[in-house]
């Protein structure tokens, strides 16, 4: 059993939960040694097929994101539409890492201020890092009560096409700016326990 146990407790409350979990596991037909594999819950991550690249063909960036899921609201007064964009990287490198965190550094801001800000697209504009089962990507988030999805996805797509420009664009000193920023928010000390968990 592998388990990860943090908030307002000590070490006789982690070990209470520790025994509460291996008496269910033994009183289920497991041994304390945890489950057997094959009883292993399925965590299923699909690579999401991706078509030539955008310099071997004429195919413009709408239409080179292929994968668009739509689900409507339980709620049919639901005022909300929220957009997700998730851009698979590949498997967890600590490079690849780095450099995705680097991404989202670069990016927030601006986002943030051209979306949210300027065009009040939605109320939250965000975009994150994510690792799912060793498979990292990232995310844009925009949620609003006032656009359609359509219309977020297009705005969206404009803002990805100017700032891909602005990095092509940006000078050596701008780029060192943003290394020193990632840098100096890694070495940050955590202010909430949520920070110390993730």
């Amino acid at each position: 059993v592998e388990a990860f146990y943090h908030g307002n407790a000590d070490k006789s409350d982690a070990q209470h939960a520790k025994k509460l979990i291996a008496d269910m596991l033994t009183k289920s037909g497991s041994s304390n040694n945890g489950l057997a594999r094959k009883k292993y819950p399925p965590q299923p991550v699909l690579q999401i097929p991706y078509p030539k690249s955008l310099e071997e063909t004429s195919t413009s960036l709408s239409q080179a994101l292929p994968w668009n899921l739509t689900v409507p609201s339980k709620d049919p007064d639901e005022p909300n539409t929220a957009v997700e964009v998730y851009i698979q990287i590949g498997k967890d490198k600590l490079e690849d890492r780095v450099m995705i965190d680097l991404l989202v550094h670069m990016m927030d801001e601006p986002l943030y201020d051209r979306l949210r800000t300027q065009e009040q697209l939605g109320y939250h504009v965000g975009i994150d890092a994510r690792w799912t089962h060793g498979i990292m990507g990232l995310c844009v988030q925009i949620v609003t009560a006032t656009h359609a999805a359509d219309t977020v996805w297009e705005r969206l797509q404009e803002f990805l096409s100017a700032w891909r420009q602005t990095v092509v664009d940006q000078s050596p000193a701008d780029f060192v700016e943003h290394l020193a920023g990632l840098a100096s928010q890694k070495l940050d000390r955590f202010d909430a326990l949520h920070e110390v968990t993730d």
